[in-house]
């Protein structure tokens, strides 16, 4: 049996939000920097990328090929998406040929040059959309799929695409992540949104009035080092996933927006009010959503360990530092 630092990991998208944090969460484990392997889609976006960094696109089916070819991984974390919702809205046709034909590349590229190896998928709680509104919550990995945005809806094609080939003999495990925040998370996402805007008031470069759409949705939020950390489990030799490869990555508890923000205004050097802004009030057609993680520690041996108020603090002073 290879050892944990000579077996050769592929991470797509390594140059990503999560990327970096998988990335540590490997080293942490015990594997071999110079074994992990970063697939990223600009050449110039390489630079602060640990391990061995390649240049590709993961929906150009020949080059995945070539990739899989060349390096035999062991294990692949597939992380390459067009992930924020509102780009997939944007770039439809480049969404689904990112997140779905991608995915079938790699899976197919799996099953013929690295048939071992095992593929973890990061997939999304988009996926349930509807069934946030008729399923009991937290919701459990057999709820119906209905998928409300583009994002969501190739995040299951993918996923039913990986879930068939799983059948044929590739050694697959498809998460679906919940809302997941830290430091270095874009501020286009609701979290660091609104941690940018208290640092950039507490610097005076704003008047201190912060900006909010809708308050009043709930949402499941984790800390982006347990995503990590789930899904380097995952390629754990000792792990059995079991029949029904799926798992939610989830806290099982929702938190109302308008609270999240509250606890960020409460960590201000200032006083901060809030005003509506026209632009970012979208009505939320998911009221409550919540996902039930007990599959995952049970088979896993994963549960979310990083306590929320400290991931606050910590995307607080991310953008504190940069602005």
């Amino acid at each position: 049996m290879l050892s944990l630092s000579s077996r050769r990991i592929l991470i797509t998208g390594a140059n990503g939000f999560v990327g970096r944090y998988v990335i540590e969460s490997l080293v942490a484990a015990g594997y071999g920097i110079d074994n992990i392997v970063c697939l990223v889609h600009n050449a110039h976006q390489n630079d602060d990328t640990p391990g061995l960094s390649v240049t590709g696109n993961i929906s150009n089916r020949d080059q995945v090929f070539d990739l899989i070819e060349s390096i035999r991984p062991a294990a692949v974390i597939h992380l390459a998406a067009v992930a924020l919702p509102a780009e997939a809205r944007r770039h439809t046709q480049t969404a689904w040929r990112t997140n779905v034909d991608g995915t079938i590349a790699l899976a197919d590229a799996l099953l013929r040059h690295a048939p071992s190896a095992r593929l973890v998928f990061a997939g999304s709680a988009e996926v349930y959309g509807q069934s946030f509104n008729t399923s009991p919550l937290p919701i459990q990995e057999d709820a119906p799929l209905r998928p409300m945005t583009t994002y969501g809806a190739s995040k299951a094609a993918a996923e039913i695409a990986i879930m068939q080939k799983a059948r044929a003999g590739l050694n697959a495990i498809c998460f679906r992540a919940f809302n997941h925040t830290g430091p270095g998370q874009p501020a286009d996402y609701v979290i660091p949104s609104f941690a940018r805007q208290v640092a950039c008031i507490e610097a005076g470069q704003t008047d201190p009035v912060l900006k909010v759409g809708n308050l009043d949705a709930y949402r499941d939020f984790l800390d982006v080092r347990d995503v990590a950390n789930a899904y380097v489990r995952a390629i754990a030799e000792d792990v059995d996933t079991g029949p029904e490869p799926v798992f939610n990555i989830s806290s099982g508890t929702s938190r109302r927006i308008g609270e999240i923000l509250d606890a960020l205004i409460a960590r201000s050097k200032v006083d901060i009010r809030t005003e509506i802004d026209p632009d970012r009030l979208r009505p939320s057609e998911v009221e409550r959503a919540a996902g039930d993680n007990k599959r995952a520690a049970t088979r896993l041996g994963w549960e979310p360990a990083v306590p929320f108020d400290d991931t606050l603090q910590a995307v607080l002073e991310f953008w504190r530092e940069r602005v």
